[in-house]
């Protein structure tokens, strides 16, 4: 319903108002609805009490509006990293900003407005796969009615055609670079030195993975290899893993990378995010880094306290029964 509202035209100002509001609200109950059909634990707050009813334990005491649900950004980054929904915390703010001007200052932003319907249609398509996986009756016709598919359609036809021209703009100013360069004399050799200096793109955290070296692709513009950068979307919980004897532990950290831009040494491409998946480069991967000071004092707290917590059951339970 939301959603229809958002792309229904309108002409008075309160009507203005309910749809630049209605552009976040949407992406937000579909995004918190995947995920319930997925698990419904998947959108529950890290309070104990709201985990215990999302897993259908009954609280006493607590009423279902009381439960806390993680905020929107959060469910996206889930689907971004469990179904490949595109989702960029950056670029696609803007359908939370505009929503968030309209329910908190009464104001539209009209400079950003119809961008923020666009990237509201992309993201509810996504979303709207992962759903058609859990519940075959949500199909595109039943969530948008027929009479806003047209819309819908073109909106997403937008999309990739505006995508694809700023790629192609990127690749064409590289390609003019690389012209130069040749041009200028530059040797095979010359060139190959060029492309194989690291520009440093991937997140710092990595430099502590064992098994990771930093990953080439061949740039789309020139031909020589390029880089490849990633960055840390997800860090799991520490564990320690020790040698045969026993002897030398190791603190480690399983996370989730995920590539974040791609850079050309030779012709100076360098494409964003949002562009990678053009090419073949959208990669999500999981790889083991050494955990963080931080972490391991995190991880001995949480034991020194679980234990206190199970010496302190322990004796109640002794005193009640002695």
């Amino acid at each position: 319903m939301h959603a229809r509202r958002a792309l229904a035209a309108a002409e008075e100002p309160l009507d203005q108002l309910d749809r630049a509001a209605s552009i976040g609200t949407s992406v937000e109950l579909l995004a918190k609805a995947a995920l319930t059909l997925i698990s419904p634990t998947l959108i529950a707050e890290k309070d104990p009490r709201t985990l215990l009813m999302y897993s259908g334990v009954q609280v006493p005491g607590m009423s279902a509006h009381e439960a806390k649900t993680k905020l929107v950004g959060d469910c996206l980054l889930i689907l971004k990293h469990s179904h490949s929904v595109n989702f960029n915390p950056q670029a696609d703010q803007k359908v939370l900003t505009v929503r968030n001007l309209a329910l908190h200052s009464g104001q539209v932003d009209n400079t950003a407005f119809n961008e923020a319907l666009t990237i509201m249609t992309r993201l509810n398509e996504e979303i709207l796969g992962v759903i058609a996986a859990h519940d075959a009756t949500l199909d595109r016709a039943t969530f948008w009615g027929a009479d806003l598919l047209a819309q819908v359609d073109e909106r997403l036809k937008e999309v990739q055609q505006a995508r694809m021209l700023a790629l192609e703009e990127l690749k064409a100013a590289a390609r003019r670079i690389f012209d130069r360069l040749t041009q200028m004399g530059f040797s095979d050799d010359a060139l190959l030195e060029l492309a194989d200096r690291d520009p440093g793109i991937d997140d710092p955290a990595m430099s502590s993975a064992p098994d990771y070296d930093p990953e080439r692709r061949e740039c789309p513009a020139c031909g020589y290899n390029g880089w490849l950068g990633y960055g840390v979307t997800h860090r799991g919980t520490m564990y320690t893993e020790t040698d045969d004897i026993g002897h030398d532990a190791w603190h480690l950290v399983d996370v989730t990378i995920e590539a974040r831009q791609f850079a050309c040494g030779v012709c100076r491409l360098a494409l964003p995010a949002d562009l990678l998946d053009l090419e073949g480069m959208d990669d999500v991967r999981d790889i083991t880094l050494e955990a963080t000071q931080e972490e391991i004092d995190a991880r001995e707290q949480y034991e020194i306290d679980s234990y206190l917590e199970d010496e302190y059951r322990r004796r109640q339970e002794e005193g009640w029964h002695g």
